[in-house]
């Protein structure tokens, strides 16, 4: 029976809850590289009374209740502390490049974490998410359905009717990509703009030359 694709698929996720369930999820904090001249800006701005990780901790609540142990949460916590730290502050008076990599093996945590670090951007004031998934069109689905659900916090069926997964009632969410479709040539209207400070765009996209184009453009 387990030659059948369905089954078998099946059969790895119903595995993978039972370990959830009796073992619990294990991520160790891993080693950061890192220029020693950068500014940590969090910590204060969190005493400061400026910084709030609201978003954050309903999706920290949330891991907790799908398996994730204390242990695996706070290094969560310490890994995404650390990487938009060094990201830097959306709302500096000054402009800012960073660039960083994260990196991780397979079953590392690896989605948990970015997708922390993106609720902590977001949080902090970052405005435009971009997730670029691999050449595959049915990873790029995957991609985006686990980020509706732990990211925006809204499930969709096969119906294309949605469940509420998170309530962040603080941000108002533009996606640009469905797990039906990747980024268009629509969403170049001038009327959709990246710079809206009252809403955060998210753009989930295949490794695409020609939808990457369209992208850029529409930044542009």
């Amino acid at each position: 029976a387990l030659r059948n694709p369905d089954v078998y698929e099946s059969f790895l996720d119903e595995l993978h809850e039972l370990y959830k369930e009796h073992e619990g999820v294990r991520m160790p904090v891993g080693q950061m590289i890192s220029d020693k001249g950068f500014e940590p800006w969090i910590e204060a701005a969190v005493k400061a009374g400026t910084l709030s990780f609201d978003g954050y901790e309903k999706y920290r609540m949330r891991l907790m209740e799908s398996g994730f142990n204390e242990e695996s949460l706070r290094s969560i916590d310490t890994i995404s502390d650390d990487v938009l730290d060094h990201m830097g502050n959306p709302k500096s008076d000054h402009a800012f490049k960073t660039f960083g990599l994260l990196m991780g093996d397979v079953q590392s945590g690896k989605t948990a974490t970015f997708t922390g670090i993106t609720h902590k951007a977001v949080d902090a004031g970052y405005r435009l998410i971009v997730v670029l998934t691999g050449t595959k069109s049915s990873l790029r689905t995957q991609t985006q359905n686990r980020l509706n659900e732990d990211l925006i916090g809204q499930a969709e069926n096969s119906k294309g009717e949605r469940t509420l997964t998170l309530n962040n009632g603080r941000v108002l969410w533009n996606p640009l990509t469905s797990p039906k479709n990747d980024f268009t040539k629509d969403k170049t209207d001038a009327s959709i703009t990246p710079d809206n400070p009252n809403q955060v765009s998210i753009a989930v996209m295949q490794k695409n030359g020609h939808v990457l184009t369209n992208f850029s453009k529409w930044l542009d």
